[in-house]
């Protein structure tokens, strides 16, 4: 699914790999979108103050919006490095990509010397899904959050 943000909302949320798109009827301010959101692009560099579109620099302050895609990975997004999961559980990871031919480890192997064979995407559909990416956890103290909210911590009380 797309989710809208306005540029200020993405520093800290955006990473390399991001797919984003316009949203229509909004400022985007890049030249590499349409602003009907008819084209897809990655995000190719994020710094403390910018983030990149294939060369294009934005700043996070700019007040305009963007489209970033959250749902589930699909098999047009797969890149070397993921790892699909069988019917049975049994895992391969991706070792190389040329159109829709897919290159795969054994079962269960994550070494890039043990290669299986090619796949072709149509083949892969049937017998494999793409395996989620691990959320990063995120540990504060009750001092920190209160301190991030700008509360005394005597007074913070967090909910399940």
């Amino acid at each position: 699914m797309w989710k809208e943000y306005s540029y200020d909302q993405l520093k800290g949320v955006i990473k390399v790999g991001d797919r984003v798109k316009a949203v229509e009827g909004k400022h985007n301010n890049c030249g590499k979108l349409e602003d009907e959101g008819s084209n897809e692009v990655e995000i190719t560099e994020v710094s403390e103050t910018h983030f990149y579109i294939d060369g294009c620099s934005h700043v996070y302050e700019e007040g305009s919006f963007l489209a970033r895609w959250e749902g589930p990975k699909t098999l047009d997004d797969v890149k070397v490095g993921d790892v699909f999961i069988t019917q049975n559980g049994n895992t391969r990871k991706v070792l190389g990509r040329c159109g829709d031919i897919l290159f795969l480890s054994k079962l269960n192997e994550n070494d890039v010397s043990q290669k299986d064979t090619w796949w072709t995407v149509s083949d892969i559909q049937k017998d494999f899904t793409v395996q989620p990416e691990e959320k990063e956890t995120v540990e504060l103290t009750l001092q920190e959050v209160a301190d991030k909210i700008g509360v005394d911590v005597s007074v913070l009380r967090i909910k399940e």
